[in-house]
């Protein structure tokens, strides 16, 4: 996987994380949403599978937190649809 891909995946996950931690301390909920590509579900063209990965990993991570901190924050994640 290139360096800019899991650059892409590990700041979406640190970013939601503080932006999460954020909230629970605020003592209120919030929105944090995740910008993915259709390609997460899709994969597009040779020689892109590590940015299908990296998309991919961006929707399985926001599902996931969204399933661990409902109770304080509620996680949307969208694809852009493949042209």
């Amino acid at each position: 996987m290139g360096q800019n891909h899991q650059h892409d995946l590990k700041s979406t996950a640190f970013f939601s994380q503080a932006a999460a931690q954020a909230m629970i301390k605020a003592g209120h909920g919030g929105k944090i949403i995740n910008i993915g590509s259709g390609s997460s579900f899709r994969p597009s063209g040779k020689g892109l599978a590590h940015y299908c990965a990296a998309k991919g990993g961006v929707v399985s991570l926001t599902r996931a937190m969204a399933k661990e901190l409902t109770p304080y924050a509620y996680y949307a994640t969208r694809s852009s649809r493949a042209q």
